[in-house]
């Protein structure tokens, strides 16, 4: 089991520094920015060689991006990525950018951090849906740096602005940056 295990991490390392091998090289003045979006979250093999399949556009021409790992990835959820203009199969993704299309129609509401792994840079966190009264459950990457440092708030039971997609309303946004007490959380205008 042991030896499984320990084949299974090496495998995921590997994939790990092949897929940031063509992300990182990206020459500043090529450097474009796009809309990727998550078109199947969870497929493909085990947990250690899963990954997520990222879909961007560039003068309508389709690019493919495999995402590692897959969790906090949602269905139709979408995030910046960066390019090189010349070479746009040179990307990087960035997870901890989520993003809605002006477009989508999106609700707030409030939503509880339930777990916070500063060290990782990723917490997790509930929110309630009011119009369907059902409560969910999601993971989203921080990406700071040092986030204990910048918001010294993220603590389990704080709480924060959540923005959702009305149409799936897994797909949401913690915003860190608004910490809420109290409030009372309207649609968007």
């Amino acid at each position: 089991m042991k030896n499984i295990v320990a084949k299974i991490t090496v495998l995921y390392i590997i994939i790990l520094v092949s897929s940031c091998d063509t992300e990182l090289k990206i020459a500043q003045e090529r450097k474009k920015i796009a809309i990727a979006t998550i078109e199947d979250p969870f497929i493909h093999g085990m947990h250690a060689s899963s990954y997520a399949l990222c879909v961007y556009y560039i003068n309508r021409q389709r690019f493919e991006y495999r995402a590692y790992p897959t969790f906090g990835m949602t269905l139709g959820e979408k995030y910046l990525i960066e390019y090189d203009s010349l070479y746009p199969d040179k990307r990087k993704l960035y997870r901890e950018k989520p993003v809605f299309l002006q477009d989508e129609k999106t609700k707030f509401t409030v939503g509880t951090i339930v777990d916070c792994h500063k060290k990782d840079e990723l917490i997790g966190f509930k929110y309630k849906v009011n119009s369907i009264e059902k409560e969910f459950e999601k993971v989203q990457i921080l990406g700071l740096g040092n986030p204990v440092k910048k918001y010294p708030q993220l603590v389990n039971g704080a709480k924060f602005v959540v923005e959702y997609w009305e149409r799936n309303p897994q797909r949401a946004i913690i915003y860190i940056n608004r910490p809420i007490k109290d409030s009372i959380i309207t649609e968007k205008k």
